[in-house]
């Protein structure tokens, strides 16, 4: 009796131990909360998809259309705003000199209107969580803005996407947090309540001339709980200290990116055993898939691999599926094919994809299905070598 007792007490213990490790590679709440939100847009998109098409219906007819999201979002907010406040909570303020910044105050205009827009910025955050993920939106909607005010040359505008941002955060109280954005070229900043989702009091620091933000600031290591997000900050430390203030004004950093993208291939070689921990973590939790319908149909003659922008993207250092939809999702756009419908984009864009899995193909490969609105995409993901094969792209069928 003792012995078996000793027995199940092992088994348990490993179990335990299983478990709490399986908790801790990536945020499962998290991901099943986006998982549901999408499922409630998709819902939205099929039962309004005409309509919001239809070039008669008035802007404010058109804006009411989404109303039913808006509704699942009041429903859905204690949750959103409990697993926001997660991740704000173990963010950094910013550290003291970069108070020695000079901000400018984004002059009114039709973007911080929109910004303060509760009903656009509910919709346009929706699937944002994490101060990064909403950090990036924002920035995506102020930066050209803040390019063309301040005469930014194309090569200097390279240098945020190629070397990374840094985010802190300032808790302001009854859940509105101000958010510091710092990255190789300037400074964004602003206030986000998380009631809300209303984005406000927004200010810059104007980009340098020199084309280099004059400061030294060293790559922050932030508070991270899951195994995911910890490998994502390594990469995004290995992107900020490949930057050199001495690089020219017009230094082309596409040739930069090769040399950062070599750093990340170095890093994953040194550290393919937690990519591999986490990415079968992921693979494995996929929910299980079925072949698309009727509705759906294969573009054979889009040999969309041997693009060379899918080439340069699908890197063995990709850990999440949904890395990998977006970067077919944004070559595939790049073709006639797809660029041609602005409205479709911005449909699939605003959903997102479901990842599902398909089966194996080997030991380390498995057969991944990434579907969105109106484009869905196949492929095999080798995890032990970081490859890619068998790519295959569909597009839902007109009318359906």
């Amino acid at each position: 009796m003792n012995n078996y007792k000793a027995a199940a007490s092992f088994v348990l213990l490993l179990l335990f131990i299983t478990l709490h490790v399986k908790a801790q590679i990536y945020d499962q709440a998290l991901e099943m909360h986006r998982k549901n939100t999408k499922i409630a847009f998709l819902r939205l998109l099929s039962e309004v998809s005409n309509q919001l098409t239809d070039t008669t219906l008035t802007v404010e007819k058109h804006y009411s259309l989404l109303d039913p999201i808006i509704d699942y979002a009041d429903r859905e907010k204690a949750e959103f705003t409990r697993l926001r406040r997660a991740y704000f909570q173990n963010i950094a303020s910013p550290p003291a000199f970069l108070h020695n910044l000079n901000f400018d105050t984004l002059a009114k205009n039709e973007v911080t209107a929109m910004l303060q827009d509760r009903k656009f910025t509910t919709i346009s955050l929706l699937q944002c969580y994490q101060p990064m993920e909403i950090t990036s939106v924002i920035m995506g909607l102020t930066q050209p803005l803040i390019y063309q005010q301040n005469n930014v040359e194309i090569s200097q505008a390279g240098i945020v996407h190629t070397f990374g941002s840094q985010v802190f955060v300032n808790d302001l109280g009854k859940n509105v947090w101000e958010i510091w954005a710092i990255n190789r070229l300037y400074g964004l900043r602003f206030n986000l309540d998380l009631n809300t989702m209303q984005v406000g009091s927004i200010a810059y620091s104007k980009p340098s001339k020199s084309g280099h933000l004059p400061l030294k600031l060293p790559y922050i290591i932030q508070k991270r709980k899951y195994e995911l997000d910890k490998l994502y900050q390594e990469m995004d430390r290995i992107r900020w200290n490949s930057y050199s203030e001495h690089f020219p004004v017009r230094f082309p950093y596409y040739i930069s990116q090769d040399s950062v993208a070599q750093s990340l291939a170095d890093f994953y070689q040194k550290n393919q055993f937690r990519f591999l921990k986490v990415q079968r973590e992921l693979l494995d939790d996929l929910e299980t898939g079925v072949p698309l319908d009727s509705t759906w149909q294969q573009c054979k003659d889009m040999m969309l691999h041997e693009y060379p922008a899918t080439k340069r993207a699908l890197m063995p250092y990709i850990i999440h599926p949904n890395e990998v939809a977006f970067h077919l999702f944004s070559s595939a756009n790049a073709m006639p094919l797809f660029n041609s419908d602005y409205q479709e984009i911005g449909k699939n864009a605003m959903l997102g994809f479901f990842n599902y899995s398909m089966g194996k193909a080997g030991k380390y490969c498995w057969r991944v299905q990434s579907k969105s609105y109106s484009i869905a995409f196949e492929y095999v993901w080798n995890i032990k070598d970081g490859s890619f094969s068998d790519l295959k792209v569909f597009k839902r069928k007109a009318g359906h």
